[in-house]
């Protein structure tokens, strides 16, 4: 109580010779920042209770519903996703009167906190920013994040579980506003060290064809979905484990993957090529002759639905894989007939869940 009556201007008490404001002020000023840390790390643990107290068995039927969503799942990515969940849905899911569960606990909770420092990071939790993006650095117990479809910048405090993150590593995670930064809850999840450019492009490519207007709109609403799908469409294709109807079949889809690769394609974008081809083979089950007239093909009507960086001409890629622009022209024809309705299921996948 006594340091509370010195005078900024004034020598300290503890008899250093300096003044207050340069010596046991700023330690003090650091002692409470850690105090309001801890205290906001409690407030995240009693949402949690508040929440499957009040709310556990609404959650549980909600991850039964997301289970038959995601696809392709194994035991760990289910054990992932049932801890996952709940986080979601305390931020996201309105309850049968429009509130989230955070709010619920917003109006609960603030009478009882004394310290009006921390009455107003409560209230300012009102609205949970759902993101997806890279860490650009690190600056003392902060990370600085960047969110692919905004582009925003945000300041995290580094938790002890983003204490190994590193620049490049491309992550999701729900954020709250901490005074002039913000804090991750529970914290940022990492889904990948490298790879960030074909997180991010696949990001985008979900969101320009899902019909959303909103960018924070569409994460928060697809933000479990998203956490499957984006390693997923960045993991590399094993050609190994089709059926190939024939040598040809299978020359076309390693040939493919290796031009693109070549043309430095983003990986969910050839794996992408590599699953029309597959359904195309499995439909006719052609005799492949001349992989090379599938290739260029394949590579055209790859360019029409994604954003490929090289964008060629049927005439330019008749030139690269020795074939006229007609016969370009025809081999994609066939390739499309049948595959159009995969085609369109792929572009139209995101807007169904609108």
């Amino acid at each position: 109580m006594q340091t509370a009556k010195v005078s900024r201007n004034e020598p300290c008490p503890c008899g250093s010779g300096k003044k207050y404001k340069k010596c046991c002020e700023k330690k003090e000023t650091v002692s409470i920042t850690e105090l309001i840390d801890s205290e906001i790390f409690e407030l995240q643990k009693e949402l949690r209770i508040f929440a499957y107290q009040r709310y556990g068995n609404a959650m549980k039927q909600e991850y039964q519903t997301l289970m038959t969503k995601l696809t392709e799942t194994d035991e760990e990515d289910k054990e992932f996703f049932e801890f996952m969940q709940p986080f979601w849905y305390i931020h996201f899911m309105p309850l049968d009167d429009g509130e989230t569960i955070l709010q619920k606990f917003i109006h609960y909770k603030l009478p009882s906190i004394v310290r009006p420092r921390l009455q107003e990071i409560l209230q300012s939790w009102t609205t949970a920013i759902p993101v997806a993006g890279k860490v650009v650095g690190l600056e003392g117990k902060d990370i600085q994040f960047i969110d692919a479809l905004t582009s925003q910048s945000y300041s995290i405090a580094l938790s002890e579980q983003m204490s190994d993150f590193e620049e490049g590593w491309f992550a999701f995670g729900i954020l709250l506003p901490y005074e002039a930064k913000y804090t991750a809850f529970p914290c940022l999840f990492e889904i990948s060290e490298g790879q960030a450019a074909d997180y991010d492009g696949f990001i985008k490519s979900e969101y320009a064809e899902s019909g959303y207007r909103h960018p924070h709109q569409f994460l928060a609403d697809r933000f479990l979905e998203l956490m499957h799908k984006t390693p997923q469409a960045a993991a590399s294709v094993d050609m190994e484990s089709y059926e190939w109807p024939s040598e040809g079949a299978k020359e076309v889809a390693s040939q493919f993957e290796k031009d693109m690769e070549g043309a430095g394609e983003l990986q969910w974008i050839i794996n992408l090529g590599i699953g029309v081809w597959v359904d195309f083979c499995k439909k006719t089950n052609k005799r492949i002759q001349k992989p090379g007239n599938y290739v260029a093909a394949l590579r055209y009507l790859v360019s029409m639905v994604a954003p490929t960086k090289e964008q060629l001409t049927q005439k330019e890629l008749g030139e690269k894989y020795g074939l006229s622009a007609s016969r370009v022209s025809s081999y994609y024809k066939d390739i499309h007939t049948q595959v159009e309705d995969l085609i369109e299921d792929l572009l139209n996948q995101s807007k169904e869940l609108v």
